[in-house]
């Protein structure tokens, strides 16, 4: 296993070894010009040169032997790091969502931060309006180019919802029948991709629908069933859709070509091998990662165009984590409990591997499961457990500062240049100054109940689901230059004992 100070060496240096090669080239080069201007400007200029070479052979020999090393140790150095070249891995950077960017993966980036723009809340804030009322939203909110989209359901019928970013609706539409849904969507290139089902459901399907700039409603493009449930949010990567299907495994569909009526089915990975898929997935550059459940506790690497298992890395525990990538590290939660039973299983545990290889790099253990994402954000890595503890560790693995919820928190929390945002399934939703985990407020959003939906945080807003009462937009009206919109199934804003912080 290569420590900590390997990789920081590596990105030290990083950007100086790989030019290595370059620079032999240039020398050639120059050389090589320079015979030519010797050609030009001496009559016997071929002779010249030939009675320069036997005299100076020793001379060009060591220039020769000093180049040649400059070839090989920059060639050693990238095939090092020939994985990471092959996989597309190569420099991955921080993947800052603003306004305008689409929405690819869970919480929209690798980092999985929820947070896009500017705007701390920093003051008590109150309840602005509510979307899908009667509705359980326990899917996480998605914005792109300047539209909110969130999917709710009733009994065994999901609704897919696009709304401003004031809250006005702008379509919404019930796909085929679409039933129970906690998957987010995702968009890319005008299309909305999402999936059905929860862990009961069989024959659950894929859904590919438009996604119109007007208030028109959007139309399927195709419809795949699987042969089980599609609970996590799928990827794209590459004009490549990856999506999981539990015990069904893992399917991938082609992009690349205009959509048509019916699905592209790139691959399909069984559950015999790949059992329990559960979790949202991280596709980046030319590999997925897939966390496996119940059956299989791994964490596997899969290469994109083939399916073909890269690496595979064996945990403790079923992983239901989303995995979260950045500079060359795979960032995963695990633990015994699932979503019904995590709040009483004992031992989770948060581990840090190598993107390229899945060689463990670091191990956190956790007092229960971790079963929302890893949130990776300016050195600090950043989680929520079972047991209702709120983490923040080092880029070394190492504990940095540690919170208490008063309820289990099962989703990701919201992390912002200043502040952590998280919902516990008490109802409540607390901003944590990110110096010294201090809350800073707290709002009662509902009932005790189901709270899976993540916060997402948009330019001073946040955006969350609840069980009973829809999406709910959360702000300081005084500090929106839209005014907020008021409706007659508008959530009662809680009181002030209930948005006075602790």
């Amino acid at each position: 296993m290569l420590s900590p100070l390997f990789f920081d060496a590596y990105r030290s240096n990083s950007a100086i070894l790989p030019i290595l090669p370059a620079l032999g080239s240039l020398w050639f080069l120059v050389v090589g010009l320079g015979i030519c201007v010797v050609a030009l400007l001496q009559p016997r200029s071929w002779w010249t040169v030939w009675a320069f070479a036997r005299s100076q052979w020793r001379g060009i020999l060591v220039l020769g032997a000093g180049t040649g090393a400059v070839f090989i140790v920059g060639w050693l150095w990238n095939g090092a790091n020939s994985d990471n070249a092959a996989f597309g891995l190569a420099g991955l950077n921080r993947d800052r969502l603003d306004t305008d960017a689409e929405w690819t993966c869970f919480r929209g980036s690798l980092e999985r931060t929820g947070v896009i723009g500017e705007g701390e809340i920093l003051e008590r804030p109150t309840v602005l309006w509510s979307a899908l009322s009667g509705c359980s939203v326990h899917s996480s909110p998605v914005f792109a180019k300047g539209r909110l989209y969130v999917v709710g359901f009733q009994g065994d019928r999901s609704r897919l919802e696009c709304l401003s970013i004031d809250g006005r609706p702008k379509w919404s539409v019930t796909p085929s029948g679409m039933r129970t849904s906690i998957a987010s969507p995702i968009l890319k290139d005008g299309l909305i991709y999402c999936g059905e089902g929860v862990h009961s459901t069989t024959r659950s399907r894929v859904f590919c629908l438009t996604n119109p700039k007007d208030d028109s409603t959007p139309q399927i493009v195709w419809s795949f069933e699987t042969n089980g449930h599609v609970e996590g949010t799928p990827a794209i990567s590459q004009n490549r859709l990856f999506a999981p299907s539990g015990d069904d495994g893992l399917y991938a569909f082609d992009l690349s070509s205009a959509p048509g009526a019916i699905a592209n089915v790139l691959w399909h990975l069984t559950g015999d091998r790949y059992a329990d898929i559960e979790t949202s997935l991280a596709a980046v550059g030319n590999v997925v990662y897939v966390g496996l459940g119940e059956g299989g506790h791994a964490l596997v690497m899969h290469d994109a165009a083939t399916g073909r298992e890269l690496r595979r890395a064996p945990m403790p525990y079923p992983v239901f984590s989303p995995p979260a990538v950045l500079n060359d590290r795979v960032y995963i939660g695990m633990g015994l409990g699932n979503l019904l039973t995590a709040a009483d299983a004992a031992a989770g545990e948060v581990r840090c591997l190598d993107a390229s290889t899945l060689e463990l790099i670091w191990t956190f253990k956790t007092p229960a499961s971790v079963l929302g994402a890893v949130v990776v954000r300016d050195g600090e890595i950043v989680f929520a457990s079972a047991d209702g503890g709120l983490w923040v560790l080092d880029d070394a693995g190492q504990l940095v500062q540690h919170w208490q919820a008063d309820a289990p928190i099962l989703s990701t929390p919201a992390v912002s240049s200043g502040s952590v945002y998280c919902v516990a399934q008490s109802g409540t939703l607390t901003c944590l100054a990110r110096k010294g985990l201090t809350p800073r407020w707290m709002l009662r959003l509902g009932r005790p109940g189901m709270y899976l939906s993540s916060p997402l945080v948009v330019n001073g807003r946040i955006y969350v689901g609840t069980p009973e009462d829809g999406l709910v937009c959360i702000g300081n009206p005084r500090n929106d230059i839209e005014q907020p919109v008021v409706r007659s199934s508008q959530i009662e804003p809680p009181g002030p004992e209930e948005n006075r912080g602790r």
